[in-house]
Formats: structure tokens, sequence, C-alpha cells
């Protein structure tokens, strides 16, 4: 499986995405896209998708609120293909912010455009 979305699915957790860790290695997208929030996902849910899918190019984590600058630095680390990365309506801080950033440059320059979606709400 390459792509997954949880568009407004209710009731998603970490165990989910600890699944998908650990048999989608070869997911490339993965989009969770719900307006009512993702509380039950975590930067430990983050941790085991980082490490199962470095494959991932697009990721959405749309008011997935409990995933703080530890999930988002765990992410830049175990997923250097990521293109596209939206935010919007999380609690990532300039400093998550900043450490993906420095990840980002480490990349040779033309090896990927980045894209980076953050939105405030």
């Amino acid at each position: 499986m390459k792509h997954f979305n949880f568009l407004h699915w209710e009731n998603i957790t970490d165990s989910d995405i600890t699944i998908l860790g650990r048999c989608c290695s070869r997911l490339e997208s993965f989009d969770i896209n719900n307006m009512h929030g993702c509380n039950d996902i975590t930067n430990d849910g983050i941790r085991w998708l980082a490490n199962g899918c470095s494959r991932l190019k697009k990721l959405s984590l749309t008011a997935c609120r409990n995933v703080t600058d530890v999930g988002l630095s765990r992410l830049a680390e175990g997923c250097s293909m990521l293109q596209t990365l939206n935010l919007s309506i999380s609690t990532i801080t300039d400093v998550g912010l900043s450490r993906t950033q420095l990840f980002i440059n480490a990349i040779p320059i033309g090896a990927v455009d980045f894209e980076m979606i953050f939105v405030c709400f």
C-alpha cells in the first residue's frame, strides 16, 4: 500500500498509526484530516510512523494537536523523502519548525522540493 487516508475518521489512535508504521513500509502518502481533532495521536504514534515509513513523501497531520515539536523532529529524522508536510491546526512551535528547517537544509540542494503547510486557528 502506498497511499492511506483517515479523512474525517473519528477515534484515530496511536495504535492505528503504529500498525501502519509496522506494516506499511512502502507508504508514500498519509493523510489525517479530521477537523474535530485527533487527540489520541501523539509523538509515540508519529515515532512508529517515522521509523517504519521512511518512504513517506506526503504527510498531513491536520488537527493532531498532541503531536509536538518532538514528533516533528522524529519525522524529520526518519522521513528523509518527505516533500509535503501539512501541520494545519497544530501545536508545533517555532522551535520545532527551526529544527525541521535545519534537517531540510542538510539535504543536498535539488534533491527534494519541500513544502510545509502551516495554518493557525
